[in-house]
C-alpha cells in the first residue's frame, strides 16, 4: 500500500522516501493465516492500529504496545499479555 510518513504533525501514507524503505517481508506460514484470520475479524483497513483504528505513531506503538509486550502484566485478565513475550 505504501510508507506511513509523519509529515508537519499529519499522517499519510505515500511511496518510500527511497527504494531502501520498500521490503518484502516473508512470513511463515503459520503467520501467514494468524494475520489473514485476524484480518478477517478486524474492522479497520489497516492490519496494525490503535484501539479506535488509527495508525500507531511509532513512539505510541513503542511506549504503548512493544515496552508493555517486553515486561508483560501478571495482573492482565488476558493470559496472553500476563507473561513477557520474549519469556514465552
Amino acid at each position: 500500500v505504501g510508507a506511513l510518513h509523519e509529515i508537519a504533525g499529519r499522517m499519510e501514507i505515500g511511496a518510500p522516501k527511497t527504494g531502501a524503505g520498500e521490503r518484502r517481508v516473508h512470513l511463515p506460514p503459520f503467520l501467514a493465516t494468524l494475520l489473514a484470520e485476524h484480518l478477517e475479524e478486524h474492522p479497520y483497513p489497516y492490519l496494525f492500529t490503535g484501539e479506535r483504528g488509527g495508525w500507531l505513531r511509532r513512539s505510541v506503538f513503542r511506549k504503548q504496545v512493544w515496552l508493555p509486550a517486553l515486561a508483560g502484566d501478571p495482573g492482565h485478565a488476558d493470559p496472553g499479555r500476563r507473561a513477557p513475550v520474549l519469556g514465552r
